[in-house]
């Protein structure tokens, strides 16, 4: 009957396709799903393995944070904490570099001179290209105390500009007063007097905003002392007047002396009556703070206010028991045997006016020629610094351009990989749609196999015309159906092995060599049935025809794809199908290269049906 025929051929067109392609997608679907299998537990075993490293290295940083919160009220349990550590613990270099920095700073706190810059070197290295500005800030700086402890003024001074760089950007007020403090040291130590003041002047306005008061003073007395050696006077009074009072305010014994003796080294040159204010404000104060003991460091002044009152006999008794107490001269106290040669001198004795004289002539070509070579180091050294700070604003710039190159790089790397990340997420994108279009294919494998089974026996239910052709048919469609159902079976089968289900998949469609002879006899009959007897033509006006190559030309008929009948012929390369379609050509005498096989058979299948 027409219309099972036409039901039937549309099975027939359809089944062939839902064949390959249900199979291939079942393949490449396992080979995912165990890829995804094997990623989980790799992340799995990843984790645990991170977990176990993680334990110990947590104690090691509890270690290191307590060390830190301990060290400015408490440096001694700080450095005790840091020498009890286990070296060989710390495993990253950011630990080291901490730990080395931690324990520098410990170290120095403890009043402990290191002048081996091996410890603190691993802090600065780490440092200088990671952490933040502090933590930069806090390496060179003990780089610089260092360096300091190892006479190393050049290297001390470079290392605090460095610091200083990075602290600027900071509000931490104690590490820059640190920094300017011991900047102004080395540059006084260096006779440079005017960028000691600068950075003692730095180093005040810092302390300041801290509660360090001790070292406020030190910082205010340093600068007024530096201000009067270039010949600041006023500045240097005002500095050390707003000292005075804030040490009497605090209540700092030790610093308000130290500061009285500094301010008496300006005013003792002054008129008498800034000489008179002065004598009466120091007895003032001893009286307040040291129940009218004079300290020894104050017998020169004391003296010399007795000098200027020309109370010899008292100004001979102060001056010569500090000299037996502090033999030592130096170019501070050598102007002592000049006021000692000028007191004996009024007093008459001409012969110890004359010893006197002679000391302070001799010591005096002594420290002149110390003076002299303090000079030439000075200017040296001012030369070396100028030269180190040049330097250091050359680094500066050199490391703005660094910045520059890398923010570049940097920017370069993120937009190459935005552009991978993107591309990853389309891949994942593609791959989980073809993954839920194999998923969705294979059900529908599923239900289109029941349904061709239910409208296979509806069809044998509903014909009552049971001739040879159709009785044919429905053979081969059950065939067909058998097949694919073996198939689905197969692929459940094998689902965990996809290389054993591609092997069977293979052997059971493949054609070529006579290797399927019943999946060949079976296109060959549907192709007869559906396409006007074609391949009985073929066959009779073409005798040289093999099995295969009536199978061949079968499958064209049918509508198969050229990459599908190349699968079937398990041709593995593209081209070599080419080989077989032109021995068909030459056996059905297609001597013009022009004309296409295809073409050609379904032309004749046209002829057939039009004399039908």
């Amino acid at each position: 009957p027409e219309k099972s025929h036409l039901v039937l051929n549309s099975v027939a067109d359809r089944f062939a396709d839902y064949i390959l392609h249900s199979t291939f997608r079942i393949f490449v679907l396992s080979r995912i799903t165990d890829f995804s299998t094997m990623k989980k537990s790799l992340a799995l075993l990843f984790l645990a393995m991170l977990a176990v490293a993680c334990g110990g290295q947590r104690h090691i940083k509890q270690q290191l944070d307590r060390a830190d919160a301990l060290m400015i009220d408490h440096p001694d349990s700080a450095l005790e904490i840091l020498n009890s550590m286990d070296r060989r613990a710390l495993a990253t270099p950011e630990k080291k570099a901490r730990h080395a920095l931690l324990l520098s700073q410990a170290l120095d706190k403890n009043y402990i001179d290191v002048d081996n810059d091996s410890l603190v070197d691993q802090a600065v290295r780490y440092y200088s290209r990671r952490g933040n500005d502090i933590e930069r800030a806090k390496a060179h700086y003990y780089y610089a105390v260092v360096k300091g402890n190892a006479a190393e003024s050049g290297t001390a001074i470079k290392a605090l500009l460095m610091a200083r760089e990075h602290v600027v950007k900071t509000d931490d007020d104690r590490m820059k007063a640190l920094i300017y403090t011991y900047l102004g040291n080395l540059y006084y130590e260096q006779f440079c007097f005017s960028d000691a003041a600068t950075a003692y002047s730095e180093a005040v306005d810092a302390f300041k905003n801290t509660d360090q008061t001790f070292y406020l003073l030190y910082a205010m007395r340093r600068k007024g002392v530096s201000l009067s050696l270039i010949d600041k006077k006023p500045e240097a009074l005002a500095c050390l007047s707003e000292a005075k009072e804030i040490a009497i305010q605090a209540n700092d014994v030790k610093s308000l002396l130290e500061i009285i003796t500094s301010l008496g080294s300006i005013q003792l040159f002054l008129n008498t009556e800034a000489l008179v204010s002065y004598k009466q404000e120091l007895f003032s104060l001893y009286k307040k703070y040291t129940i009218d003991e004079i300290p020894l460091r104050h017998y020169p002044a004391i003296g010399y206010i007795y000098f200027r009152e020309n109370k010899i006999d008292s100004a001979r008794w102060y001056y010569y028991n500090y000299y037996s107490k502090y033999p030592q001269i130096t170019n501070f106290n050598v102007g002592i045997f000049s006021v000692m040669s000028q007191i004996e001198n009024m007093a008459n004795n001409h012969k110890k006016a004359l010893e006197y004289k002679q000391l302070y002539i001799q010591y005096s070509d002594s420290l002149n020629t110390i003076f002299q070579n303090n000079l030439l180091q000075y200017y040296e050294q001012r030369y070396t610094t100028e030269n180190l700070e040049k330097e250091y604003s050359t680094l500066q710039l050199i490391h703005r351009y660094e910045i520059a190159s890398f923010a570049l790089i940097a920017l370069i790397i993120l937009s190459g990989c935005s552009v991978l990340i993107a591309s990853h997420r389309r891949t994942l994108r593609k791959k989980n749609r073809k993954i839920a279009e194999y998923k969705r294919y294979v059900e529908e494998g599923n239900e289109h196999y029941a349904r061709l089974t239910e409208q296979y026996n509806e069809i044998r239910k509903n014909i009552h015309v049971q001739d040879e052709q159709s009785q044919a048919l429905f053979a081969l469609l059950g065939n067909r159906i058998r097949s694919l159902q073996q198939l689905l079976e197969w692929a459940s089968l094998y689902e965990k092995n996809t290389d054993n289900f591609y092997k069977h998949f293979k052997e059971h469609i493949k054609v070529a060599s006579g290797k399927n002879r019943e999946l060949a006899e079976d296109v060959i009959a549907i192709a007869n049935i559906s396409c006007h007897g074609i391949i009985d033509h073929l066959q009779n006006n073409y005798p040289a025809l093999s099995l295969h190559e009536l199978c061949y030309c079968g499958f064209i008929c049918l509508g198969f794809s050229a990459e599908s009948i190349r699968i079937l012929y398990n041709h593995t390369n593209v081209y070599s199908i080419y080989t077989m379609r032109s021995k068909i050509r030459h056996k059905l005498g297609l001597v013009n290269q022009t004309e296409n096989l295809e073409n050609h058979i379904l032309h004749t299948m046209k002829e057939l049906g039009q004399n039908i």
